[in-house]
């Protein structure tokens, strides 16, 4: 189905609003429909998304006491890996009663995820000029296992996602400023967000760079330092970096690490020892450097690539030892944007095979210790990364 889409038509088309509308309520009514035929329903398979816990137990366990301890006397909590600016955000959802706070949380939960839906969607139809490529993203998102992932921990992962993505068309648009405000605050809730500077600096986006430096030292260091105190900040820094050097160690052997060295050394049954760990974590630098350098040699210009630059995300699971499901929601929109810059066959089975691989579907049909021992996500992942940084099967 082709449409134009600008935007000037949407505006003075009310009948085609109107019928985008229904047919993505309706999309969203039939998935959900679907996924509540899981034994005892919908929330039931959120909740066997991993391993028992309460809904939300990331936020209930580190976020909520976290942020609101950040003004008083008590340490930051073991778990805590994100910055005192990340804290700050999370504490303007708070309040005393945790009941509350976590009605707040649960808006805020699916606040992001409609906009990281729609916004993509609606730039995704613009962009290809195909009402198909709006429906297929949200037909993806809506049977998206790391969505569900997301919203079991009460994590953030989607909401980053959507600053990251929104960043890059807000770039496009020349909203140079807003874009870097957008991507400095995917960058500091996680850090794994940084992995689109590899696209600004490959494409010597340099004036750019540069004003994400600047929104990174206001946002992440002098607006702490000046709510906090700078003892404050510089405790919270330590301690986050404590944890990330602890968690070096037992990421390692959790089914949930989807970071290719861990996959390997979860699925060969090699000893984890720390020489084994060093040469596989170059060995996934190495080929992450092979994918990135290669594409950009190829490149004849320096025109800005919207999807390429989102694409950097699917070099995640080959730098960072973490990689939890909940990472992925990403990969919707690099699979329906390499889908239409593709008349490939073979591209396109690719591409259904690793939709199918991010969807529940597996994990409903054995458990979550089968899906993510097999790190079926991380396989989606690299198949996808294989289109992009192909010149020849998708070009932006």
């Amino acid at each position: 189905m082709n449409y134009h889409f600008p935007m000037s038509d949407i505006k003075a088309n009310k009948f085609f609003l109107i019928k985008t509308a229904f047919f993505s309520f309706l999309i969203i009514v039939l998935a959900l429909t679907v996924l509540t035929l899981y034994p005892e329903g919908l929330i039931k398979m959120i909740s066997n998304t991993d391993k028992p816990s309460v809904l939300y137990e990331d936020y209930v366990a580190y976020y909520y006491p976290s942020a609101r301890g950040i003004f008083t006397d008590k340490p930051i909590l073991e778990g805590f890996f994100y910055t005192p600016t990340c804290a700050l955000l999370i504490n303007t959802l708070t309040t005393s009663d945790i009941r509350e706070s976590l009605t707040y949380w649960h808006a805020f939960q699916l606040l992001t995820l409609l906009l990281l839906i729609f916004i993509p969607a609606v730039y995704l139809a613009k962009k290809t000029q195909k009402m198909s490529a709006y429906y297929t993203y949200i037909t993806l998102m809506m049977f998206s296992f790391p969505v569900y992932h997301n919203l079991k921990w009460g994590q953030l992962s989607i909401f980053i996602t959507f600053c990251a993505f929104y960043s890059i068309f807000l770039f496009e648009k020349k909203h140079e400023w807003l874009s870097a405000l957008f991507l400095t605050v995917a960058i500091l809730c996680k850090y794994y967000a940084a992995i689109a500077l590899i696209y600004y600096l490959a494409q010597k986006k340099y004036l750019y760079l540069s004003k994400v430096i600047v929104m990174l030292i206001v946002l992440g260091l002098i607006l702490p330092i000046y709510i906090l105190g700078i003892d404050k900040t510089f405790l919270i820094f330590k301690a986050v970096f404590d944890e990330i050097t602890y968690a070096s160690d037992w990421v390692t052997y959790s089914i949930n690490s989807h970071y290719l060295p861990n996959t390997i050394i979860r699925l060969t049954g090699i000893e984890a020892s720390g020489a084994a760990r060093g040469i596989l974590s170059i060995l996934s630098l190495s080929v992450c450097f092979a994918f990135f350098f290669k594409y950009f040699r190829q490149k004849n210009d320096n025109n800005f690539c919207p999807f390429t630059a989102a694409a950097t995300f699917l070099l995640i699971p080959l730098f960072f030892n973490t990689s939890w499901p909940h990472y992925f929601v990403y990969l919707p929109f690099l699979i329906v944007a390499a889908l239409y810059k593709t008349n490939s066959k073979t591209a396109k089975t690719t591409l259904f095979i690793a939709a199918i691989l991010q969807t529940p579907l597996i994990f409903a049909a054995k458990n979550y210790v089968f899906f993510g021992f097999y790190a079926f996500l991380l396989w989606a992942n690299l198949l996808i990364l294989l289109l992009h940084f192909n010149h020849k099967t998708v070009q932006s």
